[in-house]
């Protein structure tokens, strides 16, 4: 018996070489060579014996201690020494006054036959536990040498005025001193210092707070 090939229609090629494609796809995926990827998960035990050490902190400047006791420099010397360092940094010569007025309007007179110190232009620093309810004022507006010099400079909670017209002007950074009575004032932009270094004794006055300065 003779056997006739299987004859092959055009129309049924297209689907004769899908299915010769499947069938490779899938013999292919069967092959060994052919590992799967697969994502493993290692976890690293910590090691024994090991503690954690939280991170050191950087040292902060603690504003309340002072090796040198100066005070801060927006108020003003805080000793008889500190308000020392300010008038030997000065680097201009003092100037020979008799009295004189800041910039700011702080008046001082440094010679005279009355009083002899500084006064804050107005209002002053309100002190009602020093100046009392019952007085002129309740605001430490002065402050004044004893003229005798047995006692402290002498806080005035004020309601006159020492006040004169047409004083010079001492700017910031510059000294006032009188050569007849040794007094030397000190202008900063915190305020005023003055001194009488041969009675170790002198006072800060600013537009917020003042300090009676007393040296050993």
């Amino acid at each position: 018996m003779t056997t006739r090939p299987h004859l092959v229609t055009r129309a049924a090629l297209p689907l004769l070489l899908a299915a010769l494609a499947l069938g490779a796809a899938a013999c292919s995926d069967d092959e060994p060579g052919a590992d799967p990827t697969e994502t493993v998960t290692v976890t690293v035990p910590a090691p024994t014996g090991s503690t954690s050490q939280p991170p050191s902190e950087a040292p902060t400047d603690d504003p309340t201690a002072s090796e040198s006791g100066s005070a801060d420099p927006g108020a003003g010397p805080a000793t008889y020494d500190d308000a020392l360092a300010l008038f030997d940094a000065a680097v201009r010569e003092p100037r020979d006054l008799t009295r004189f007025e800041t910039e700011a309007g702080t008046y001082c007179l440094l010679d005279s036959d009355a009083e002899i110190g500084c006064e804050l232009p107005s209002g002053g620093i309100p002190d009602p536990d020093y100046c009392g309810s019952d007085g002129a004022s309740q605001n430490v507006g002065r402050i004044t040498f004893d003229p005798t010099g047995q006692a402290d400079p002498l806080p005035v909670c004020n309601s006159d005025t020492i006040r004169e017209p047409d004083a010079p002007v001492v700017e910031v950074g510059a000294v006032a001193a009188s050569s007849a009575t040794g007094i030397e004032c000190l202008v900063e932009d915190a305020g005023v210092t003055c001194l009488d270094r041969t009675r170790s004794q002198g006072f800060f006055l600013g537009p917020d707070s003042y300090r009676v300065l007393t040296g050993s």
